[in-house]
C-alpha cells in the first residue's frame, strides 16, 4: 500500500481518540466550512494524488484564497478566488502551468429555522477563467484538482449554487451535518453546450473535544441535461475524513478525500488537503 493511502486511515482513526466532550462551532464539513460570523480569511491547499503510471509524470495542487465578510451575524459575503498549478513530467512535452479558475462570490444566510441550526448558500461562479488551458489539450484540469466543485476550472460557464445546510444535534458532543441543492450550469461565451444541473449532496458527523474536532463526511454530485434522461454517469463521490483545530484566531485542518465511484478512482486515488481560517 503507498504510504498517502493510510493517511485517511489514520485521520479516521482519531475519531477514536477524541472523547465526546463538546465544543460549539466546530464544523464536520472540512471541505466546504459554514463562516462563523465573523470576518474571515481562508487559504486551501489540495494535492492530488494519481493512480497507476498517471502519478509518475503528472503533479497538481489546488490553491483557494477565500474571505468572509460579516454584514450581520446572520448574514454574510463571500469571496474564492481559486488556482491550480500541474507540472508534466514527459519525454515529449514537459510543461510546468498555473490557471485561474472561476472567481466565486456568495452570501450566506445563518441561524434559520427555530433551533438557528439551519443555514442558505447562494453564490455565483462567475465565467473568468480563460479558456486557454484547453487548447493545450488538458480538458480535465477541474475533475483532477478539486473533483467536488470541477466547473470552478471549466472555460466559459455561469454556476449558480444554491445550498441547504442542516446542523443537527446527535448528541451535547457531537452532531450530524446535511447538505443539499442544486448547482446550475449555463454556457457564455464560446461554450455550444446545454445547460447542466448538479445535484449536490453532503453528509458529515463530527464529534469534538477542547479545541480538537474531528469529522467523516460523505458527498459528490450527479448530473442531468434537463432533457428528462434523468441523471448520467457524470458524476463524482468522495468519502473524506479530516481533523480540525479550533483557535481563537487560527483554526488549521487537515483531510484527506478518497474517491467511491470507479470512473473516478480509476485516475485518481486520493486527494490530500490543507485548510488554513485566521478569525482577526
Amino acid at each position: 500500500m503507498r504510504p498517502h493511502r493510510l493517511i485517511p486511515y489514520a485521520i479516521c482513526s482519531l475519531l477514536l481518540l477524541v472523547p465526546l466532550t463538546g465544543l460549539a462551532g466546530t464544523s464536520p464539513f472540512l471541505l466546504d466550512r459554514q463562516p462563523t460570523g465573523q470576518l474571515e480569511f481562508s487559504y486551501r491547499f489540495q494535492h492530488s494524488h494519481f493512480a497507476g503510471d498517471l502519478g509518475s509524470y503528472l503533479d497538481m495542487q489546488y490553491h483557494e484564497f477565500s474571505l468572509g465578510l460579516p454584514v450581520s451575524p446572520d448574514f454574510v459575503l463571500s469571496l474564492s478566488a481559486p488556482l491550480a498549478n500541474w507540472g508534466v513530467d514527459s519525454a515529449f512535452e514537459p510543461n510546468n502551468t498555473t490557471e485561474v479558475g472561476n472567481l466565486t462570490v456568495g452570501a450566506h444566510l445563518m441561524n434559520l429555522g427555530a433551533q438557528e441550526n439551519m443555514s442558505f448558500l447562494i453564490a455565483l461562479q462567475l465565467p473568468t477563467m480563460s479558456n486557454d488551458v484547453f487548447g493545450n489539450g488538458f480538458g480535465m484540469l477541474g475533475i483532477l484538482a478539486h473533483p467536488s466543485v470541477w466547473q470552478t476550472f471549466v472555460p466559459d460557464v455561469l454556476t449558480v449554487q444554491t445550498h441547504f445546510t442542516a446542523r443537527i444535534p446527535a448528541s451535547d458532543e457531537s452532531f450530524l451535518r446535511l447538505e443539499v441543492g442544486p448547482d446550475l450550469l449555463f454556457p457564455t461565451g464560446d461554450n455550444d453546450g446545454s445547460t447542466l444541473v448538479h445535484m449536490r449532496y453532503g453528509l458529515g458527523v463530527g464529534v469534538a473535544t477542547g479545541r480538537l474536532g474531528a469529522s467523516i463526511e460523505f458527498g459528490g454530485f450527479w448530473e442531468t441535461d434537463g432533457d428528462g434522461d434523468g441523471f448520467s454517469e457524470n458524476s463524482a463521490h468522495m468519502l473524506a475524513a479530516g481533523v480540525e483545530y479550533v483557535g481563537a484566531v487560527v483554526r488549521p485542518a487537515v483531510y484527506y478525500q478518497i474517491p467511491t465511484d470507479d470512473e473516478l478512482g480509476s485516475f485518481l486515488d486520493g486527494v490530500l488537503g490543507l485548510r488554513i481560517t485566521l478569525t482577526p
